[in-house]
C-alpha cells in the first residue's frame, strides 16, 4: 500500500521535529511505521536543505552499520531512501 503523497515545509520548526521524531521511531526496527516514514522523505527529499539531508543520511548510515535498522525489507527502504537523498540537489 503506498502512502499518499505528504508534503513537508522544512521551514516549520515543528513539523522538521515531528519528522524526526516519527524517524527516529521507524527507524529503530520492524514497524509498519517504517513504509510510511521512507515514502514521506523520499517525497520530501527535494525540499530538504544540504544539512538536513545529511542529518538523515548520518542516522540512516550509523543504524545499518550497528544493524538495528529493523529487518530485511526495513533495510532495504532505507538503502532507497539513501539514494534518494543522495541524487537530490
Amino acid at each position: 500500500m503506498k502512502t499518499p503523497e505528504i508534503q513537508l515545509n522544512f521551514d516549520d520548526v515543528n513539523q522538521t521535529i515531528l519528522m524526526f521524531c516519527a524517524f527516529r521511531y521507524a527507524l529503530g526496527g520492524r514497524s509498519y511505521a517504517t513504509s510510511a516514514i521512507c515514502e514521506i522523505l523520499k517525497a520530501n527529499a527535494k525540499n530538504m536543505g544540504e544539512i538536513t539531508k545529511e542529518k538523515y543520511r548520518k542516522e540512516i548510515i550509523e543504524a545499518l552499520e550497528k544493524s538495528r535498522a529493523g529487518g530485511k525489507y526495513e533495510v532495504e527502504e532505507w538503502l532507497n531512501v539513501l539514494r534518494s537523498l543522495e541524487k537530490i540537489e
